[in-house]
């Protein structure tokens, strides 16, 4: 998929991130919290995207 191939550092940081917040790991960079902002639109948008497509 496109998307993943073009995303995919910023979706290993995302899921990074994520696996922190699940074991209460409180260290997340600032670098990070901006990525996983910017991942997250980035996946609303393809989201959006698709439901138009239906």
């Amino acid at each position: 998929m496109i998307f993943m191939r073009e995303n995919g550092k910023d979706l290993i940081i995302l899921e990074n991130i994520r696996g922190k917040s699940q074991y209460g790991i409180p260290s997340v960079s600032k670098d990070e919290a901006e990525i996983a902002l910017l991942i997250a639109e980035k996946i609303l948008s393809l989201i959006e995207k698709l439901w138009n497509n239906l």
